[in-house]
């Protein structure tokens, strides 16, 4: 029995699922990550640290990648675009073959997007110079490297340390700003110690949540996402809030893919309008969401400990514990000694302690 194939569409209808699929949302959680991964990279220059955009899959990272590029080619375009230098150079960091991350891989991928020739040499100190080298010469604007978590893969802290510090020489030497993209994993970076957590900043890229605040931004990027549609929605988008954010668990990245399975479904048989029913019939499974939903959840308990407790910032620091009874502060003596003290008596007739005859 031969495979049942994949029905093509028309020319005609190509063409409209080709031109929805350019199509990006732009909405209000991305613009204000992408404002703060754009702060990052114009301070990074003056104190080289490494900045990390931290989400979970399908929140949008890809979009916001590409983003970024848009920008610092456009800046580039102002700038006059001079010969040899980049704009934007991004890379994807391979996950391991075996337990720990290795860097040589890495450092070609730079060579590579750089149009350099592949060294020869297999030695890391060899080729970590020729990638050093190249970041200089071509001086990017912003450097990312995206699936950063897979450089977190290590079997021992100590590598682990040794990683991020190999990142943090790249970007010692090469004065280029680097922005890592990745799962919640990457908070261990910023975990490991206080000096290397000092030079990373992470900046959060969390799906909405289920709040008052949160849906109507959620709300207006599902119904941008059916003005793009070349067919109909004939329903009402804030009627079927809580299924389409639960059917996305709230991330616009899992939206995209969901609206283009439908768009599929009605080009193929012929229909100008989607229903409701086309969007249930093509939601991801329930059980595929509760493991995102519970990944997020996870990552955001990550970020609670990364943001830590004040209190415990203020012992750790020496300050006493405000929540145990204060010790009593003993006054000086302010008399002499044999000195008597006056006191009232219950009526407040002044006596002293000892009367003398």
């Amino acid at each position: 029995m031969t495979k049942s194939r994949r029905r093509a569409l028309s020319p005609e209808a190509q063409a409209k699922f080709d031109a929805f699929l350019l199509e990006k949302v732009d909405h209000e959680r991305q613009r204000d990550v992408f404002e703060r991964v754009w702060a990052s990279i114009s301070d990074a220059r003056d104190d080289h640290a490494i900045t990390a955009v931290v989400g979970g899959t399908g929140v949008g990272k890809t979009n916001l990648i590409e983003r970024v590029e848009a920008e610092a080619r456009e800046i580039f375009k102002t700038q006059g675009a001079p010969r040899g230098r980049l704009a934007f150079l991004r890379i994807d960091a391979a996950p391991p073959l075996h337990a720990d991350f290795r860097f040589p891989g890495f450092y070609q991928s730079i060579l590579q997007a750089c149009d350099a020739p592949l060294a020869t040499s297999t030695r890391s100190e060899v080729l970590q110079a020729k990638a050093i080298k190249e970041l200089q010469n071509r001086s990017p604007i912003v450097f990312c490297v995206d699936e950063a978590q897979h450089m977190i893969y290590a079997a021992r802290e100590i590598r682990l340390r040794r990683n991020f510090d190999t990142l943090k020489h790249i970007a010692n030497q090469a004065t280029v700003p680097i922005v890592l993209f990745g799962t919640y994993e990457l908070f261990d970076f910023a975990l490991l110690s206080g000096q290397l957590g000092r030079r990373f900043r992470h900046i959060p890229f969390l799906p909405y949540a289920p709040v008052a605040k949160d849906l109507g931004a959620f709300l207006g990027a599902v119904q941008a996402l059916c003005d793009a549609m070349p067919v109909t929605c004939g329903f009402d988008v804030s009627a079927h809030c809580r299924f389409f954010f639960m059917g996305s668990c709230g991330s616009i990245g899992h939206l995209k893919p969901w609206f283009e399975r439908v768009l599929r479904r009605c080009l193929l048989e012929g229909r100008s309008r989607a229903a409701i029913e086309d969007f249930k019939r093509e939601v991801m499974m329930t059980g595929k969401l509760t493991k995102i939903a519970k990944e997020n959840d996870e990552g955001l308990k990550e970020l609670r400990l990364l943001e830590g407790d004040e209190k415990e910032l203020q012992l750790a620091l020496g300050y006493p514990d405000e929540a145990k009874e204060p010790t009593p502060i003993k006054t000086a003596r302010t008399t002499k000694p044999g000195q008597r003290t006056l006191q009232r008596d219950p009526v407040g007739t002044a006596r002293t302690e000892d009367k003398v005859a």
